[in-house]
């Protein structure tokens, strides 16, 4: 498993080597929502999971903070995720990160689809404690292209399950022990204000916590070799 230097909210240094690494997906709060959004990814071609929330596991090894993807073609498509991060004194870490999926193999097969390419986390992270009181108001938020940037996502955390919530979904899944190890977890996406999943080859989202005037932000950009 590959390290992971990260920084906390007073630019400390700390060394994450990740034992597991999961992707959400479906994880509204509100079912009439979450069912609107499956209904939405059926009608662009997706494979949605018929079980809310789902949880896939990857490799640990694919996951990195770089900034740069380099793929084969522009048959993917990326999407911005609130990241959990529990490190070895098992303290929870926050942060924002990037999932990239290939379009073709997502129709045959979710799992496989998210094992063709690494996920992707900002370097740097906020401890949950100090966050944890003002959660639902802090906002995810992503935009598409270098120059001209357009807005692809946006939300407040309160679309999604709480910390809490999430973490007891995936111990009742998979045991207790799953999270006494350091571990990942990207909590689900939210809707797209464009249509279609568009070939996108610069990405930037941000977690902006407006409550303490600071944001995490994370970019990528994708070159085909």
């Amino acid at each position: 498993m590959d390290k992971l230097v990260l920084h906390d909210e007073n630019n400390e240094v700390f060394v994450i080597t990740p034992k597991y690494l999961f992707n959400a997906a479906l994880t509204g709060r509100d079912e009439k929502k979450v069912k609107e959004y499956i209904e939405n990814l059926k009608k662009q071609g997706g494979n949605p999971s018929k079980e809310a929330p789902t949880f896939f596991k990857k490799s640990p090894y694919l996951i990195d903070t770089n900034e740069k993807l380099f793929v084969l073609d522009k048959n993917n498509s990326v999407e911005a995720e609130v990241v959990i991060i529990i490190n070895e004194d098992n303290e929870i870490y926050i942060t924002c990160g990037i999932d990239v999926f290939d379009k073709e193999i997502q129709l045959i097969e979710t799992l496989k689809s998210k094992h063709i390419y690494p996920n992707h986390i900002s370097s740097y992270v906020w401890k949950y404690e100090l966050c944890k009181q003002h959660w639902d108001e802090i906002i995810l938020r992503s935009w598409i292209g270098s120059n001209d940037k357009r807005l692809y996502q946006e939300t407040k955390l309160s679309y999604f399950l709480s910390p809490e919530s999430i973490l007891k979904k995936i111990r009742n899944k998979y045991g207790n022990n799953i999270i006494k190890e350091p571990f990942i977890l990207f909590c689900g996406t939210c809707p797209y204000k464009i249509d279609g999943l568009p070939w996108i080859e610069t990405f930037y989202v941000g977690l902006i916590d407006e409550h303490l005037k600071r944001t995490i932000t994370c970019r990528m950009k994708q070159e085909i070799l």
